[in-house]
């Protein structure tokens, strides 16, 4: 009765505003699901990495990338001239302090001199055979390996020729084909909560006709800086095991899905952030 009185008293001219008013509100009121647009990319769960052992050039690549390889099979060979100069000079080294060894000891039968020497001599020999076997070690770490079964991931081979590496610094990654995830990265002015299992749908750009579906894993702490130069928050989310396993690489768009709220608080999401940051708050 009070709403029929009010709306008696409201002249008529105010009518159709009311109702205007009344229409935004409901809209603005209507509960619709939070989701974000964010560049995304297939990657392999748990890849083993294949470092440098020591800082050194990249000589020879013995697999292309998406190769297949097994464990044990020879990737990387570090150049070797320098290690195996200086192999030959430790050998070298080696031999003469045993010979020197050798001639002390057969001197220090009637020269007390020479026996004195004798302990001195020998942990000079000791100290060669542990700088040959270093350096043995060394050439042998050179020639790198594969960690575990499955494909070379590493960008073009040209590339890596000749170019120097720092110790642990990854060459590549042995990764299996079978065993894969989307890796999205979502800026910081789109990023909002989504919990672990939201929906996430992903669009490649080979097929968009055909999405991947998939529940949200993974959400990192704290932003960090793209290969695009942009701060980003990184997601993984754990594809659908019924579906059709993509290939390693393939880049597209993802969509996560989070949980419903006012449309009025989504709209306005951007605008408040902006707000709170120009005051500080």
């Amino acid at each position: 009765m009070r709403e029929a009185g009010f709306w008696r008293r409201l002249p008529a001219k105010r009518r159709p505003l009311a109702i205007a008013a009344a229409v935004v509100l409901l809209i603005a009121l209507l509960p619709v699901r939070e989701s974000v647009l964010a560049p995304a990319e297939i990657t392999p769960v748990d890849p083993a990495p294949v470092r440098a052992p020591f800082d050194g050039v990249v000589g020879t690549l013995q697999v292309t990338p998406n190769q297949p390889v097994h464990a044990g099979q020879a990737l990387v060979t570090l150049e070797r001239k320098q290690l195996q100069t200086r192999y030959a000079v430790a050998q070298k080294a080696l031999d003469m302090a045993r010979e020197e060894y050798s001639d002390t000891s057969q001197q220090a039968m009637s020269d007390d001199k020479a026996k004195a020497r004798l302990a001195m001599l020998a942990s000079k020999v000791d100290q060669e055979q542990a700088e040959l076997a270093y350096d043995k070690d060394m050439l042998d770490r050179a020639a790198i390996t594969a960690p575990s079964d499955g494909i070379a991931v590493f960008d073009d081979t040209s590339e890596w020729i000749g170019k120097p590496v720092a110790l642990g610094e990854r060459i590549m990654m042995i990764a299996s084909p079978a065993r894969t995830q989307l890796q999205i990265e979502v800026p910081e002015a789109s990023v909002v909560s989504f919990a672990p299992g939201s929906e996430v749908v992903f669009f490649n750009n080979l097929t968009p006709d055909e999405p991947l579906y998939g529940k949200l894993v993974f959400a990192s702490y704290a932003s960090t800086v793209t290969a695009d130069g942009v701060m980003s928050y990184a997601f993984r989310a754990a594809l659908d095991p019924s579906s059709a396993t993509p290939r390693l690489g393939l880049k597209g768009t993802a969509k996560i899905y989070g949980p419903r709220r006012a449309l009025a608080l989504w709209l306005l999401r951007r605008p408040m952030a902006v707000v709170r940051e120009w005051l500080s708050i």
